[in-house]
């Protein structure tokens, strides 16, 4: 599959998750929290599949792109720890916090993601320049 299709898929993808976020609001505890735990599902299989993908193409990958992945499971594995320390939190003032924390992570990872979507874009950019330019060599005289 090209990279612009798969940058058109993860447009689509950005859209899902925004009507997923907005609708958040009118579910009830249980419903969110049966939807946090899918979601959680959802990020655990897409991470293992990249992860399988990476590491087979990481042999042509860059260091950047390397270091950007160990960057990001270090990230992951960060917030997922801080996730998990919320069961263990009783008090109002501790989940007010663990509510402050849980909603920078996600601005964080809004953050990330916008990067990484802007990385993308340059990259089929940027692969859609370098095959032009091989075929305009290849058919020139």
């Amino acid at each position: 599959m090209k990279a612009s299709d798969e940058f058109a898929k993860l447009s689509d993808r950005a859209r899902e998750a925004e009507d997923k976020i907005s609708e958040a609001s009118s579910k009830t505890r249980d419903e969110l929290s049966r939807q946090v735990d899918d979601a959680r599902k959802a990020a655990d299989d897409l991470a293992e599949q990249v992860k399988k993908g990476t590491d087979e193409a990481m042999d042509r990958a860059s260091e950047i792109w390397a270091e950007a992945r160990q960057n990001w499971s270090s990230t992951v594995d960060r917030i997922r720890s801080d996730l998990a320390e919320r069961k263990e939190e009783a008090d109002v003032d501790r989940l007010e916090r663990r509510a402050e924390r849980a909603e920078r992570n996600a601005e964080a990872a809004v953050a990330i993601a916008a990067a990484a979507l802007q990385e993308a874009e340059y990259a089929v950019l940027d692969a859609a320049l370098a095959r032009a330019e091989a075929e305009d060599a290849s058919s020139a005289p």
